[in-house]
Order: structure tokens, then C-alpha cells, then sequence
């Protein structure tokens, strides 16, 4: 009888061991093979966008090809964070040791990612892209959103120190597969900018001489004296006692909210290149010397 008991605990012992030691050399189930997935494989970094910290939501096993020690696994990851939705094709090798199935390495294959928007673009998006353009003035007028990108009008009327601008702008909000974002865009604008120059401005700035590294200080002057929607004139001296230069300039704007103007002053008259140019943002007159490198920019205060 005892030796009856001895036997069977025996057997069970037996049946566990075989049991466990199967278990152990099956393959990974996709459940599994989701809980091994890397760190690296979920962070996706873009300088416009930061760094995003995903969540694995589910894993589709394509194929696989395996053997005693070795498990080649395709799979198609789904994740997401509070934004993005993510989809991608990973190509798996997961190596048997004496503890059971480890990842060994991945490869991404990147023309099979796909990247769309969970939510669509929003008001505070808009606000904030009008925000970057240095408009403080604003009020929304109109929005279309669809799923993956929205048109916002605004009306602006933006009164500022030196540049103020006043009209209607459309801004398009566009989802981005590169950067996992939505870009802004000007649709449509029509600005009507005025600037308050007239009168004179004054600046300085220090040099060294390269020979003897002795500083000084050179004072530089505009004179603006009349100004229309496409042209400026003004005097500009480029030194203190210098002679003066007369500008007849065409206004440029530097981009299409037009908060940015330029004005060139002078030419070099052998290659053509721009040696002085003024710049008029919302709230700053500002030189641009470009006769030696690196070009300096310097700011002018009214008299």
C-alpha cells in the first residue's frame, strides 16, 4: 500500500514536470508577446512635436516562423496616447533560454506605419498658432472641423507701437503623419498693416578693431519722413557725421500675416548684395548690417 503511494506521487510529479516544461516551450500568444513589447518601440521622438510615450492596445500576429530555440514573429502593433493613434509592423526575434521566450531584437519595417488624429483640431490649437504669430488682438468669426483638420476665421485688429495690422485671416489646421501633429496654414488673408515710424530713430552698437582690439561705439540714425501702403522714405546714416542716404524703399513683407516688414536701404553696388536693410516688427525697429560677418542687428529707439 505504501509502496501503491509512492508510485502515484511519483507519476504526479512526473505530469507536472512534463506539463511546465511544455508550457515553457510554446511559443509567446499575442497577449504576451504585448507585454514584452520595448520601451523604445513606444516613445517616438519628433523635434517639432516632443517626445510621445504610447500604450500598446493591441497585437496582430501576421506570421511566424519558429523552431526549438529561435521565433521569428511579423506583428502589427496598435497604440495610442491622448492624441495619436499609431499602427506598425514589427519584425520580432525572441530566442528560448532555460527561464522561458526573450525578445532578442526588432526591426521596424517604416512603410507600413500609420499615424491618425483620435481627436479632431480645436479652437485652442487655432488660438495658439495665431498666438506664435505674435497677434495678441483676435477674435474667432467662423470654424469648420472635420476629422482630421479644421479652417478657423479670425478677425484681427492688432494696434501696436510701431507695426499694427487690422483685416481677416483663415487659418488651416492639417494633420501631419511626419510629426504627429496638426500644422497650421494661412489659408486666405486680407491685412491691411500701418506703421507708425515717421520721425527719428537712433541706435548704437560697439565694434573692436581686430589689430589693436580697441572698442568703440558707432551711432547709426533713420529719418523716416513719409511713409504710403508700398513705399517708404526715409534718410538713414550709417555713422555718426556720416553723409546721408537717401532711401526710397519698396516695402516687403516678410510673410503672409504681414507682421514683419523690410525695407532695403543699401546695395552693394558690385555684387548686389544687401548691406544695410531695416526691419519694422509690431513693436521694434531694427538695423540689419550685413557689410561684415556675422551680420548684426540693432535695435533704434525714437527720439
Amino acid at each position: 500500500m505504501k509502496t501503491k503511494k509512492i508510485v502515484q506521487i511519483a507519476l504526479l510529479i512526473a505530469i507536472f514536470l512534463v506539463y511546465f516544461t511544455a508550457c515553457g516551450s510554446r511559443p509567446l500568444n499575442k497577449k504576451k508577446i504585448a507585454q514584452i513589447i520595448p520601451q523604445q518601440i513606444l516613445t517616438v521622438y519628433n523635434p517639432k512635436s516632443g517626445t510621445r510615450t504610447f500604450t500598446v492596445r493591441d497585437v496582430k500576429i501576421e506570421n511566424r516562423r519558429t523552431t526549438k530555440t529561435e521565433d521569428i514573429v511579423n506583428v502589427i502593433i496598435k497604440m495610442d496616447d491622448t492624441l495619436v493613434s499609431r499602427t506598425a509592423r514589427y519584425t520580432l526575434t525572441l530566442r528560448k533560454y532555460q527561464q522561458g521566450w526573450q525578445l532578442e531584437s526588432y526591426e521596424r519595417d517604416p512603410r507600413q506605419d500609420t499615424n491618425s488624429p483620435l481627436h479632431p483640431p480645436t479652437e485652442e490649437m487655432a488660438f495658439e498658432a495665431m498666438k506664435a504669430q505674435e497677434f495678441t488682438n483676435f477674435s474667432l468669426t467662423s470654424k469648420d472641423i472635420y476629422l482630421n483638420s479644421a479652417d478657423f476665421s479670425f478677425q484681427i485688429n492688432e494696434e501696436r507701437p510701431v507695426l499694427s495690422v487690422s483685416g481677416d485671416m483663415k487659418i488651416n489646421l492639417t494633420w501631419d503623419q511626419s510629426t504627429l501633429s496638426y500644422v497650421p496654414n494661412v489659408e486666405s488673408a486680407s491685412l491691411t498693416p500701418k506703421l507708425d515710424i515717421i520721425g527719428n530713430w537712433s541706435g548704437e552698437y560697439v565694434i573692436v578693431d581686430p589689430y589693436t582690439n580697441i572698442r568703440s561705439t558707432r551711432r547709426i540714425s533713420l529719418n523716416v519722413t513719409n511713409v504710403t501702403a508700398s513705399h517708404i522714405n526715409a534718410t538713414f546714416y550709417n555713422r555718426e557725421g556720416g553723409l546721408p542716404i537717401s532711401i526710397n524703399a519698396e516695402i516687403r513683407y516678410v510673410n503672409s500675416f504681414r507682421n514683419q516688414i523690410r525695407i532695403i536701404i543699401v546695395r552693394n553696388r558690385y555684387d548686389g548684395e544687401v548691406n544695410w536693410e531695416a526691419m519694422f516688427t509690431p513693436d521694434k525697429v531694427i538695423i540689419i548690417d550685413s557689410t561684415d560677418r556675422p551680420s548684426r542687428s540693432i535695435q533704434l529707439n525714437r527720439r
